[in-house]
């Protein structure tokens, strides 16, 4: 408790009212709301794109870095749960 005063400048047990002091840590606080891919992808379903302007080579490095399968593969391939 005596370094997150020091970081913060408040003390840990009265959280909820929780002030910023300038030049000091500043207390962030997380949603935790679990969202499923699909709820994104629905989203982007039917939405038209510009096509893109990158050259080709890049165009494609992009695509094989953003491609869920590949993660989902090697991880198997690893025997990773």
């Amino acid at each position: 408790m005596k370094i997150f005063k020091e970081k913060t400048g408040n003390n840990f047990l009265e959280l909820d009212s929780f002030q910023h002091v300038p030049k000091k840590y500043k207390l962030v606080k997380v949603n935790y709301h679990q969202s499923e891919m699909t709820d994104y992808l629905k989203r982007l379903k039917g939405e038209r794109f510009a096509p893109s302007s990158l050259d080709r080579e890049t165009y494609n490095l992009f695509r094989e870095i953003t491609d869920l399968s590949i993660y989902g593969r090697i991880i198997a391939g690893l025997g990773i749960n």
